[in-house]
């Protein structure tokens, strides 16, 4: 399938996945925005779908970074950034060599187990953190996942969320984060085609879209309290899990 081939229900269901990307980005960190690929692949072959996304990422991703500029936690980041970009490298070299499917199943059993987890926990006021030395192990799962799966989020939240930042400060922090890896991974995405100007063409025209969707979700993230912003978050990771291991058995049967 083609760009040419596309049904009038196939764009108006991608017009709608921007929005959603929007409001995720803007408001939500890495949560439920990882929950629209799945409704995207319904409509859309995922080299498709994910070549007409790519470069409206990097653009939310700008206008995230101006709206969040520098209110990030530098003192977490620093830990993931560099093994993040190691893994967007790793996972670009052995992307034919490592399952997909498997590395779904995986990423989505420890964000659930860590979404159970801190949601029992966060009624006592607490959520389990790990240690620091743990960091750049979870900045390699990012960056690995994000490249050969699509699945960055989930792990960036496992370390990120139970961390106990300001909602600000943790969705500025997301926004660093992904900035910095959907940038680097535009590098291999138009050497093997995924991105073509064709498609990077077609992207603008919904930049309208990611720009809505971003002042929704920066203005619905303020008017949340921080107790019931962090139950939503740890429910969305939760869901995101089940959805990573969904996809992975469906790869396998």
């Amino acid at each position: 399938m083609g760009l040419a081939d596309l049904a009038v229900w196939q764009w108006t269901l991608f017009a709608f996945v921007v929005l959603f990307f929007g409001v995720a980005k803007g408001g939500f960190g890495a949560g439920i925005g990882f929950l629209a690929m799945p409704i995207l692949a319904l409509a859309l072959p995922p080299l498709l779908a994910l070549g007409l996304l790519a470069p409206l990422l990097v653009f939310a991703d700008a206008l995230n970074l101006r709206l969040y500029w520098r209110q990030w936690s530098w003192q977490n980041l620093r830990l993931l950034v560099p093994a993040m970009l190691l893994g967007v490298g790793l996972g670009w070299l052995f992307f034919s060599l490592i399952s997909a499917a498997g590395l779904r199943l995986a990423i989505g059993a420890m964000a659930l187990l860590a979404a159970a987890d801190n949601l029992h926990r966060i009624r006592g006021g607490a959520m389990r953190r790990w240690p620091l030395w743990t960091a750049p192990f979870f900045g390699l799962a990012v960056g690995v996942s994000s490249t050969i799966a699509h699945a960055g989020g989930p792990p960036a939240n496992i370390y990120l969320l139970p961390l106990g930042l300001a909602k600000r400060v943790y969705q500025a922090s997301t926004v660093l984060l992904f900035a910095l890896v959907n940038l680097v991974k535009m590098v291999p995405y138009s050497v093997q085609g995924v991105v073509t100007p064709a498609m990077l063409g077609l992207s603008l025209l919904f930049v309208p879209l990611v720009w809505l969707g971003i002042w929704l979700g920066a203005w619905l993230m303020e008017r949340i309290p921080e107790r019931p912003y962090y139950l939503f978050a740890l429910s969305a990771l939760g869901l995101s899990g089940l959805s990573l291991i969904w996809r992975g058995l469906a790869a396998w049967l």
